[in-house]
């Protein structure tokens, strides 16, 4: 060590230290939430503390988000205990459908459905009937969509439509596995990639509500793979994504109207467990990974897709690095919520939400929510609220108890 070396020690130390002081508390309040006893909504701006991992994944280096206020307010209790297994659900336009799987008995392999729908005008939910049918296969994705007059869920072998104005469920015909890409054009589902039980498909197909009737997609021009994608109002676009083997970048979009694929370029690095987002101009690929999720290869960063330029942009780093969040649209911004990052080689909770603005190409910080961290929660937009539900703890060594909670974020000017 050199004498100049030496004489930096300390004031390098104190800031090491004050830093450390800082990034824990707000790394705390990420994990444990700020909800105090007696109170409904969280109103304040936080203070801003972001943790950036060893490897951002991202070429260039980006400015300090700023804070963003905002109110977060609790979801009452709904009727349904903690999903153990699945959870899926959508936004119909008046309520936030939830369902999902919980099993029979304590210890037992069997499950059986459960759910329950939250309307906001009166701040109350109501419990769904069971969905028909039994589980066999544990294994896969459990996917649904809004139809404009159903809920479509697929995977597990639990394929069936929940119509809110009979409140009933009908079972859908065929079988397609459990697809990771699943979208709605207006007028068909397509389902695309996925599989279960260690496979990875590349299969897709097209169903159509009005004949309960499939029919197989062509060929796509991309192996089988988990992956994830996106519908933009005329084609189903498809992102990397892994086959067990490998990271993928090259990416690929299917036209209903003309029953094609074409390959589109492929994204700047590989990436798998993203979120991906249509904004009506573009799809944001937010977070995932590149490897080693255990150690340096979470992305805090994103990329965006532009098909009127048929390439690719870099966005900003958000921070910290990120798998297994929700992201929503809210026709400004982009919310991401939930997920893990990786905080000394252990996976654990982000340490609170962000939210992304194309026109400024900043990301700010969203205020810490009274929810603890979680991954497979749901989330949903509701033309003025984010909702969120359910979901599992995101630090490993916490136990593995499912959440049975949520809450409503409303953004500043919402």
């Amino acid at each position: 060590m050199t004498g100049r070396t030496r004489r930096v020690v300390v004031p390098i130390t104190i800031g090491i230290i004050v830093t450390a002081m800082v990034v824990a508390g707000g790394w705390w309040l990420g994990q444990r939430g700020d909800k105090q006893p007696g109170t409904s909504a969280v109103t304040s701006t936080p203070s801003v503390s972001v943790i950036t991992p060893p490897n951002t994944g991202a070429p260039t280096a980006a400015p300090t988000p700023t804070a963003q206020a905002g109110a977060w307010q609790r979801l009452p209790a709904a009727p349904i205990p903690g999903l153990a297994w699945y959870l899926t659900g959508t936004w119909t336009g008046e309520e936030f459908l939830v369902t999902g799987l919980v099993p029979r008995e304590s210890g037992s392999p069997a499950m059986r459905s459960v759910g329950a729908a939250y309307d906001p005008s009166s701040g109350s939910w109501h419990t769904l009937p069971p969905m028909p049918g039994v589980p066999q296969v544990m294994e896969g994705q459990f996917r649904a969509v809004w139809t404009g007059r159903e809920l479509l869920t697929w995977g597990l072998e639990l394929h069936a439509a929940y119509n809110p104005v009979t409140d009933r469920w009908r079972s859908i015909s065929g079988r397609i596995g459990s697809p990771s890409v699943m979208v709605w054009t207006g007028r068909q589902v397509l389902t695309w990639g996925g599989g279960c039980c260690g496979e990875q498909s590349a299969y897709g197909a097209a169903y159509t509500p009005a004949t309960d009737s499939w029919a197989p997609l062509p060929r796509a021009p991309l192996a089988g793979r988990h992956t994830t994608g996106v519908w933009t109002g005329t084609e189903m676009i498809v992102v990397g994504g892994n086959d067990e083997r490998r990271i993928l970048r090259d990416t690929a979009a299917y036209n209903p109207a003309t029953h094609s694929w074409r390959r589109l370029p492929p994204m700047p690095t590989p990436r798998t467990d993203a979120s991906a987002t249509w904004t009506g101009t573009e799809v944001l690929v937010v977070g995932g990974h590149h490897g080693d999720i255990n150690g340096r290869g979470l992305y805090t960063d994103g990329v965006a897709y532009n098909p009127a330029t048929n390439r690719w942009r870099q966005l900003p780093s958000m921070g910290a690095g990120r798998i297994e969040h929700t992201a929503v649209w809210t026709g400004s911004q982009l919310l991401v919520w939930g997920g893990q990052t990786v905080r000394t080689g252990d996976r654990t909770a982000a340490p609170h939400g962000m939210a992304y603005d194309p026109a400024t190409d900043q990301w700010s910080v969203v205020l810490i929510s009274p929810l603890r961290g979680r991954t497979g929660h749901l989330a949903v937009w509701t033309g003025s609220q984010m909702l969120i539900w359910g979901g599992t703890p995101a630090r490993w060594t916490d136990p593995g108890k499912p959440f049975a909670d949520g809450a409503a974020y409303t953004p500043p000017g919402s």
